[in-house]
């Protein structure tokens, strides 16, 4: 639930902001999204209050069921498999999920990992730095 956007320099409000970002920050405000000329996010940063927000949200907002897709951590290091830190930020958000979905009641259907059929499009050429 973490998203990483970067600025768009070619499609300016005036002040330096990307006009899809203004859009992006109205259309879903349980992410803070902050300006300062890189990357607002990381997909390897642990931040469960995130999942729980957007599920708050869509909850009091639209009152139906929610599929969560492609929630995950990105491997910057290139550890592989051999990190600590997937194993946590999935532990992090999973009982992040199961306590807002009890506490709330909140229904989600399904929900699914981030995994290497999602990303075929670093094989095309894109990075976490162009995303």
């Amino acid at each position: 639930m973490v998203a990483s956007f970067n600025r768009f320099n070619n499609a300016s409000a005036g002040d330096g902001t990307s006009m899809f970002l203004g859009q992006l920050g109205e259309a879903i405000p349980f992410i803070d999204i902050s300006l300062n000329g890189g990357a607002l996010g990381a997909f390897t940063t642990i931040e469960p209050h995130v999942m729980r927000n957007a599920l708050l949200w869509t909850h009091e907002k639209y009152n139906i069921s929610i599929v969560i897709t492609e929630n995950g951590y990105g491997d910057m290091l290139g550890l592989g498999v051999h990190d600590n830190q997937r194993g946590a930020y999935h532990s992090a958000f999973l009982r992040t999920l199961v306590s807002t979905v009890n506490q709330y009641n909140v229904s989600v259907l399904a929900y699914s990992a981030w995994s290497l059929i999602d990303s075929f499009e670093f094989k095309g050429g894109y990075s976490s730095s162009t995303m």
